[in-house]
């Protein structure tokens, strides 16, 4: 039998831990003659707050290093450090041994020494009995032994959820909603054109510091199911275990009809192809399709066939560039349901019977994703759902059991909400004008960066992958009350329910980096990129000080969305804010002595505040700027040192307004909704919603002007402006490039250093001359099962 891998924090030796003697091999505590049995995770706990004795210990941190890839939620830490106390004899209001730090985590404040003492002297000492009883653990384990680690995924940057600001709209993206087929193409960057990796193609953009666990004071509303279910829920996802751990990516598990077998989708660099594996024996079997990626399988009711969505990357005469299509398992042979005509996108859904299929699609091209009903016997097709502009797209549906409801997504970027529709016939509702389209309802008032939802047996609601209540998780919601409860099962993604009580979902974990390069005057890259601050987590939204010399960004490195400073040639700190709340957006002043951000407070009322702050920095406190309200979603202060640009949340929008810093009444400016904006100087551009393009105006005289650039939704951040230029993340052939046009001059240069992660992802210095680009590393996925427990 192969020896565990040696845990750092856990000593081999006993540890003298306040007045117990802790023996981590029996995992036992002693004091005073008399002797507990712990349980083993209660032991780890113990442990590992003993190895940062007197410091603080995150609570992220206790759930990361106890129960790696266990996917648990902060309640179950809370029960152990509950039970641990009582086995302590602690007192939590006057601790003598564990500290609770609210909003923080704990601490143990006991002294710990540790000891090599035989235990013929220990039992000398009286510190051990002579005879030790018994003890039955106080509850039964909850969660099982972790997985061998997943192989590496070997690529340093290449080509958006969640995670994640109120990611502009930091998560953490974890990352439009949701991407369009066409954004297929602009996926790879320069040194990976080739790479197009389908979690990619259907996961959302992750549009600030990340949809990753990002940690805050995580408040819920009560489900109408009751707290034992509740309860069954939260320790069955706390067992989950691996289910399909390749280094490829894997990605939308769906359940077969009798629930033996999952099928999901599996891709490389290369391959990509459909598995359906043996639930029991992990036996598996595979279907592809030539120059073709797949994704999104649903079994049929018959177990028989499978439906698929498809893009070709090499299409042949009279084939569909891309389709949903349906696979016959015994003859291998395949029948398009639905053609590219409307764009039918990734993650779509069957009905129980096999009647319809509900997809999001384009019913116009300058509207957003709708949802659509394809009749399969009658081959007809009916729109279902109609969003205006600017309320966001239609994505992610899932019918329920019945076939009564359908549940999915609607918004764009982080704020995503989840929505119901009754199925039925157009003009049913009463009082409905012909024609009209069913009225869909908000399932719940939460939004945020979303990951697919599933319908929960026996009438238990919904489970929702989100980051709702403060990072990427599963969520059960209330259909009657709109409440949502924190299960666990953090990074997961795509869940699927089987009636048996079973769930299967993804578990993702997204990193970017930070990198930097000069530009020379024939506009290529003047040496090669290198990393800045590297890190395991998500980095973005940078950009430089007035001088050149400094860079500020968001990143959730620290735990949560977080203000970072740093000189180029020096390490980076964490700004000294307040951890009750999520800071994004971060931009310089003029004099670059102060940093302006978007302050967003945890909570579960959504959607949650957002005000600008100003942070002098030197150790400054985050000053709120209250006269701009409690809905700004961007705040950049002019170069005249006096007033700051900011943008009102409009449903899925921003208002732009001008105000002064010290304080008086804002101004609207007459420009239409936009989606996002940067000033320099006496520039403004922004970009419109559904739009393709920008438009440039003079601050002074708000004389506008259109700019020609590739700019829509699907690249709504990933843009900046410096004097006299705008760069943004364009292509060259088929390679992904940074490009930078001259507002002026309308000339074009091509950088080879494209950006690709999730959020603003690009700042430029003053003079134009360096450029730090945020790049994404390869996510890694893995496909968890979650069985009922006993």
């Amino acid at each position: 039998m192969q020896k565990p891998q040696k845990i750092s924090w856990r000593p081999d030796t006993q540890v003298q831990i306040g007045e117990f003697l802790a023996d981590p091999a029996s995992n036992e505590i002693s004091a005073s003659g008399k002797t507990t049995r712990l349980r083993p995770i209660l032991m780890d706990v113990l442990l590992r707050l003993a190895a940062d004795a007197g410091s603080a210990v995150n609570r992220e941190t206790l759930l990361n290093d106890v129960w790696p890839r266990r996917m648990v939620n902060d309640e179950v830490l809370s029960r152990a450090i509950a039970e641990l106390r009582t086995a302590l004899g602690d007192d939590p209001k006057h601790p003598r041994y564990i500290e609770t730090l609210p909003k923080i985590g704990y601490r143990l404040i006991a002294s710990v020494e540790s000891t090599a003492q035989s235990s013929d002297l220990l039992l000398a000492a009286g510190a051990i009995p002579a005879s030790v009883p018994e003890a039955a653990d106080a509850a039964p384990e909850t969660s099982l032994t972790p997985a061998p680690p997943q192989s590496e995924v070997a690529s340093a940057a290449t080509s958006p959820p969640v995670p994640p600001a109120r990611r502009p709209a930091a998560d953490a993206r974890e990352e439009t909603l949701p991407t369009l087929t066409e954004t297929v193409a602009t996926t790879p960057d320069a040194a990976t054109a080739q790479r197009v990796s389908l979690w990619k193609l259907i996961r959302l953009p992750l549009i600030g510091v990340a949809a990753l666990a990002l940690y805050g004071v995580y408040k819920t509303q009560p489900l109408s199911v009751s707290a034992s279910r509740q309860i069954e829920l939260e320790r069955q996802i706390s067992a989950a275990v691996p289910f399909a751990t390749s280094p490829q990516t894997e990605s939308n598990p769906r359940f077969a009809p009798d629930g033996k077998s999952v099928v999901f989708d599996r891709s490389s660099e290369t391959t990509s192809e459909i598995v359906i594996q043996d639930i029991a024996s992990g036996a598996q079997r595979a279907f592809s399709v030539a120059n073709a990626r797949v994704a999104s399988p649903v079994f049929m009711p018959d177990g028989k066939r499978v439906a698929y969505w498809l893009r070709r990357t090499a299409p042949a005469s009279g084939q569909p560039d891309c389709a949903i299509a349906l696979r016959d398992l015994d003859r291998g042979t395949d029948t398009v349901l639905v053609d590219c005509q409307q764009r039918p996108q990734p993650v779509f859904d069957l009905s129980a019977d096999g009647a319809s299929l509900i997809y999001a699609a384009l019913p116009r091209a300058d509207y957003p994703l709708a949802l659509m009903r394809r009749n399969l016997a009658a081959r007809s097709i009916e729109q279902l759902t109609a969003p205006a502009p600017g309320e966001g797209h239609d994505a992610y549906p899932r019918i329920s059991p019945d076939g009564k409801t359908v549940a999915f997504f609607r918004g764009t970027q982080s704020h995503v909400r989840l929505w119901t529709l009754a199925l039925a016939s157009k003009n049913a509702r009463p009082g409905a004008a012909a024609g009209e389209l069913p009225k869909p309802q908000p399932a719940s008032a939460l939004e945020g960066l979303s990951y697919g939802v599933a319908w929960l047996p026996r009438g238990g609601g919904l489970v929702a992958a989100a980051d709702w209540l403060g990072f990427r998780a599963l969520n059960a919601v209330s259909l009657t009350d709109g409440g949502a409860r924190l299960l666990g099962a953090r990074g997961a993604r795509f869940p699927d329910a089987h009636s048996n009580g079973s769930l299967v979902f993804e578990t993702a974990t997204y990193r970017a980096d930070l990198w930097l390069s000069s530009v020379d005057s024939a506009g290529t890259a003047a040496n090669a990129a290198r990393v800045l601050w590297p890190s395991t987590r998500y980095s973005n939204q940078p950009e430089f000080s007035p001088d050149g010399k400094r860079v500020v960004f968001a990143s959730n490195r620290s735990g949560s969305d977080a203000i970072h400073l740093a000189a180029l040639d020096g390490e980076p700190q964490r700004l000294p804010l307040s951890s009750d709340a999520r800071y994004i957006q971060p931009h310089w002043s003029a004099d670059g002595n102060e940093v302006f951000a978007v302050r967003i407070a945890v909570t579960d009322g959504k959607p949650a505040a957002q005000h600008a702050v100003r942070i002098r920095l030197g150790g400054g406190e985050a000053i709120e700027l209250t006269h701009l309200g409690s809905k700004v979603n961007n705040a950049v202060p002019l170069a005249n040192g006096r007033d700051v640009l900011y943008g009102e949340l409009a449903e899925h929008a921003m208002r732009l307004y001008r105000a002064p810093i010290a304080g008086g009444t804002p101004e609207r400016l007459p420009l239409p909704l936009v989606a996002s904006f940067a000033a320099v100087g006496n520039d403004l551009v922004f970009t419109q919603p559904q739009l393709t393009g920008a438009t440039r105006c003079k601050l002074d005289t708000m004389a506008c002007t259109p700019v020609k650039v590739e700019l829509d939704d699907s690249l709504r951040f990933d843009w900046t402006l410096s004097p006299g230029a705008i760069w943004f993340t364009g292509r060259d052939g088929n390679k992904r490039v940074l490009a930078r046009l001259d507002l002026d001059s309308g000339q074009r240069r091509n950088i080879d250093l494209a950006p690709s992660a999730a959020g603003t992802n690009i700042a430029i210095s003053r003079d134009g001359q360096s450029i730090v680009v945020a790049r994404e590393a390869p996510a890694v996925v893995d496909l968890m099962i979650a069985k009922p427990q006993p």
